[in-house]
């Protein structure tokens, strides 16, 4: 919902909120996408790419002619404007590291954000006028359990959502085989209430939290909590992870909390005391509330929305202790990084560099017998795995140096 914006404080995020499912192999991505769809039906607007290319996400200006010599300009809005999008089989998406896919993510992890103005804007190369607009999605991510690299988490993808990991433990499997097997489809009308009560939720314009006790100082103090955990971590990966979710957690949990209150102001609920009348009668076809309403968020809610969001983010841990490689080596090019790693031996920040960003190109170009547009794009991949760093300095002239991580990967390379 990225019309309803909430804020607390300087806080300020709208209710979006995306989704990385990873699921163990067979268990049925196709069965998790169809559920989706059926739930949203006739609710919101759902879109399942089957293209990765960056101007589907983004969208163009085109040229029509409309009437005699005259050329309209009609904005093509890409998914990013739409409110809701399934990436299906996305580990193709997450592992790639080409030029596309690099655009791809850039667009998106601007796109998924959640606060601040997220404006998308795509320059046209025929000198029309740039495509820019806000982005509404909000993605859901499905995918293989399998390794991925660190540069997954380095470059903040993973905070940009929840994490739904999927396991199915062994002893389970064989009731889930009987369950197919003999049970009848459940019926229909769970899904019907549901989907009233996301109906009830998309007619909201807009919302007013009354905060009820030291909202605030609960969240901070759970935010706290979270990372005292991810710290205490034995997982490089894990702090990692941690450190970058600093400003995120308590975005995430505010939100959370806001969603359980509005919840238990659309079904009339009161674990607030006074309650506060402020919905419409419920219709036959299912619960509804005032279109701007005003919404009581306790600390009981934060509480509850905590425990709700350690319960995502201890999966979190152990999805990234042991399915995220503590190297960023995608499959097929660790050899050659590790030779570029090389050539910046003594390159260890800023300071201390004396290599050009040219330099650094045409000794990749040297060392790999690769041409020119080959090591450029090496050089492009290495930064954008969070290995290296640069700087333009003057109008002439650059540094380029190794990054911590840079740092650590060469070093366990020589040990």
């Amino acid at each position: 919902m990225r019309k309803i914006v909430v804020e607390l404080g300087r806080t300020r995020t709208d209710m979006r909120l995306s989704l990385f499912i990873a699921k163990p192999p067979g268990f049925g991505g196709g069965a998790i996408k169809n559920s989706i769809l059926r739930i949203l039906k006739g609710v919101a607007k759902v879109s399942v790419p089957t293209t990765r290319h960056p101007e589907r996400l983004v969208g163009k200006i085109v040229p029509v002619i409309v009437g005699k010599g005259r050329i309209e300009l009609r904005k093509n809005y890409g998914y990013c404007k739409d409110p809701f999008v399934i990436f299906d089989e996305a580990l193709p998406l997450i592992l790639g590291h080409d030029d596309r896919h690099q655009e791809f993510w850039s667009y998106l992890n601007t796109a998924l954000d959640t606060y601040g103005e997220n404006l998308i804007e795509k320059k046209s190369v025929n000198d029309l006028e740039p495509l820019s607009y806000l982005a509404e999605l909000s993605a859901i991510f499905i995918f293989q359990l399998s390794r991925i690299p660190n540069s997954f988490i380095s470059r903040g993808v993973f905070r940009r959502g929840l994490p739904v990991v999927i396991e199915v433990p062994k002893q389970e499997r064989k009731e889930i085989i009987r369950r197919r097997l003999q049970e009848q489809r459940p019926s229909e009308s769970g899904l019907e209430e549901l989907q009233a009560y996301l109906r009830a939720l998309a007619s909201l314009q807009s919302i007013t939290c009354l905060y009820v006790g030291p909202v605030a100082e609960a969240i901070e103090t759970a935010t706290e909590e979270f990372l005292e955990a991810a710290e205490s971590s034995q997982s490089e990966t894990v702090r990692q992870y941690g450190s970058i979710m600093h400003s995120t957690f308590p975005d995430l949990l505010l939100k959370m909390s806001v969603s359980l209150a509005v919840d238990d102001a659309v079904f009339g609920k009161t674990v607030y005391d006074p309650p506060v009348a402020v919905f419409d009668e419920s219709p036959p076809s299912g619960p509804t509330i005032s279109s701007h309403p005003e919404i009581p968020v306790t600390t009981e809610h934060v509480e509850v929305a905590k425990r709700h969001l350690l319960v995502f983010l201890d999966s979190a841990f152990d999805f990234i202790d042991r399915f995220v490689s503590e190297h960023n080596m995608p499959p097929g090019v660790s050899h050659r990084i590790l030779l570029c790693l090389k050539i910046l031996k003594g390159c260890g920040d800023e300071n201390s560099s004396t290599m050009s960003i040219s330099e650094f190109q045409q000794e990749i170009s040297n060392i790999l017998k690769c041409s020119e547009s080959t090591a450029r794009s090496i050089y492009t991949k290495m930064k954008h795995m969070g290995l290296i760093d640069s700087k333009q300095v003057g109008s002439h002239d650059s540094r380029v140096w190794l990054t911590s991580e840079g740092l650590r990967l060469l070093a366990s390379e020589e040990t």
